[in-house]
């Protein structure tokens, strides 16, 4: 089938069942944590210099829409001018300052926040989102939200 426009349509039978859950929530287990990241708009803002490599952090998005962390492993030499001029330009291909090594804490929605162990070699590393942004569609790294840190 196609519609008014021309675009392919596929009418498959849909349904959906709604589900209430009652109750209270069974209390959860806190987890000490070594180091915490905050999402906030189009930023990151980290409690410490140094962040572990190995243990426990805790990410929190503050911001007004969905996020995510990729820790991407750089050159020690990287530096924001690198970085900035590499989202700047269209983020397209494979900048130099990268090395192998990344991970990704996944995605959480508004006010939420989770804690994750990381294994991660030591050294400097690009944390980033990608996810697309709501008013534009375009990834949350070209505009900004993006910070080198230290994982130590």
């Amino acid at each position: 089938d196609r519609d008014v426009t021309g675009v392919q349509t596929c009418a498959l039978p849909i349904s959906f069942t709604m589900v209430n859950v009652f109750g209270k929530a069974p209390p959860r287990r806190q987890i000490a944590t070594h180091g915490l990241i905050t999402a906030f708009s189009y930023g990151f803002v980290t409690d410490k210099a140094t962040l572990p490599h190995q243990g426990w952090i805790q990410f929190r998005n503050n911001a007004d829409q969905p996020h995510f962390v990729l820790f991407q492993r750089v050159k020690q030499s990287t530096t924001n001018a690198q970085v900035r001029y590499y989202f700047k330009s269209g983020g397209r291909g494979r900048p130099a300052f990268v090395l192998p090594g990344s991970y990704t804490l996944g995605v959480l929605t508004q006010g939420q926040g989770a804690s994750q162990y990381l294994n991660l070699a030591a050294g400097k590393y690009l944390i980033a989102c990608f996810w697309p942004d709501f008013r534009t569609g375009m990834p949350h790294a070209l505009m900004g939200m993006w910070k080198l840190i230290h994982l130590g």
